[in-house]
């Protein structure tokens, strides 16, 4: 089976396309969130009340909380650090549903009787199984954050579980932390939270990722604590000195791509040969990956701006059965607009097995020389480092185009 590689990778497949309202987003950058809306008054369909809700979802790690809100018609937005995302919602039967595209993850729960709270579960796939978490949410009833202790550090370099090194960034704002984190191979998506007595929490839901961070200092000063991840165990975080590589390009001792030979199904078409005498991107990508959907409208733009330049998606559905995973992959192309070549993968590729991460990208010259690769993706909610990442993957498909930059 192929090697995942990510750092607490959500397995889940997809589901019809979202609707995301972007606003400016507290993070890295300077850019702050707006203040909340005006809360809307009455009631729903049966009886559910209108207006922002805290759901928290039961980890071991304790609730993992997070920020909605649901309208007329009982339509229902997550709150994320900033952003608006619309799901797919419905009130039938004193049920309140709830799908989170893209993936297959979806809420269910009871309305109570005052409206005013909710008792469910959510599900989701992981690695081709189904998962459930208890839900519940309440009508804003968020934790009153204390301020933060004097001193406290806006940057954390954290080691994980002993292992990969990431990069914690915090802003205050208006009595919340908003928070990202970098890891090697990708982002855990944007984090909310505040100090507490106890320490500093932090988390966050975007109908994919879903983190719960919780960290004080220890004895000596050096921030401690743990990392949940949906059903996960917790995995302990430590302060450390050390550096994370984020960086993530020419990580692969990979010299050059030979597609010689090599036949893969093109989704919408035949099973046909790989180029081999043009410049190509290759990305190794799959639908049930958070950061693949991340990456996916930058590598598309890439295929618009570059037309010198083959762009070839490979996509591994983690282990679906080749009929679910075209319907998957294809799910995955009309969401983002894909119009670039896509090919199944239901093995991992000759030229790297096993694949680092999900998405690996590529850039191959015409005689099959790598020019430049990069492991991961670093998702919108890291800010400048999205940006930088996005401009060096620009300049490296101007240089296959044979243009002076990207």
């Amino acid at each position: 089976m192929l090697a995942l590689g990510l750092l607490f990778a959500c397995t889940t497949a997809p589901a019809p396309e979202s609707v995301v309202s972007p606003v400016p987003e507290p993070g890295v950058d300077g850019t702050v969130a707006p203040s909340p809306g005006e809360s809307l008054a009455g009631t729903g369909p049966f009886g559910i009340q209108l207006g922002d809700w805290e759901g928290r979802f039961a980890t071991q790690g304790g609730p993992l909380r997070f920020r909605m809100r649901v309208d007329s018609g009982c339509r229902t937005t997550l709150m994320v650090a900033g952003q608006e995302i619309e799901a797919f919602a419905q009130c039938e039967a004193n049920t309140l549903s709830v799908r989170f595209p893209p993936y297959l993850g979806s809420l269910t729960a009871t309305i109570g009787e005052g409206g005013d709270t909710l008792l469910g579960q959510y599900d989701f796939q992981r690695s081709g199984e189904w998962h459930h978490l208890p839900f519940e949410a309440s009508r804003a009833l968020e934790p009153v954050w204390i301020a933060p202790p004097e001193g406290a550090p806006a940057t954390l370099s954290l080691q994980v579980d002993g292992k990969s090194t990431v990069l914690l960034e915090t802003r205050e704002h208006e009595g919340r932390t908003y928070a990202s984190v970098s890891a090697p191979t990708g982002d855990w998506g944007p984090l909310e939270g505040g100090w507490t007595p106890e320490g500093l929490e932090l988390s966050g839901f975007d109908g994919s990722h879903a983190f719960l961070v919780k960290l004080a200092p220890d004895d000596a000063g050096r921030m401690v604590g743990t990392v949940w991840s949906r059903d996960a165990d917790g995995k302990p975080l430590v302060e450390t000195e050390e550096q994370a590589d984020l960086d993530g390009w020419n990580d692969l001792d990979l010299a050059s791509v030979d597609f010689t030979g090599l036949s893969l199904p093109r989704i919408g078409g035949a099973t046909e040969p790989l180029p081999t005498d043009r410049p190509r991107i290759v990305h190794l990508t799959g639908s049930w990956c958070p950061n693949c959907n991340d990456a996916a409208p930058v590598i598309e733009a890439l295929a618009r701006d570059f037309p010198e330049v083959v762009v070839l998606g490979l996509s591994w559905e983690a282990g679906a059965p080749p009929g679910k995973a075209d319907r998957q992959i294809q799910r995955f192309n009309d969401r983002h607009g894909v119009s670039h070549a896509m090919y199944r993968l239901d093995a991992a590729p000759p030229f790297l097995d096993p694949v680092p991460a999900w998405p690996t990208t590529l850039f191959v010259r015409a005689d099959g020389t790598v020019q430049a690769a990069h492991v991961g993706f670093l998702g919108p909610s890291t800010g400048t480092r999205h940006t930088a990442l996005v401009e060096r993957m620009r300049s490296e498909a101007g240089k296959l185009a044979g243009r002076s930059g990207g």
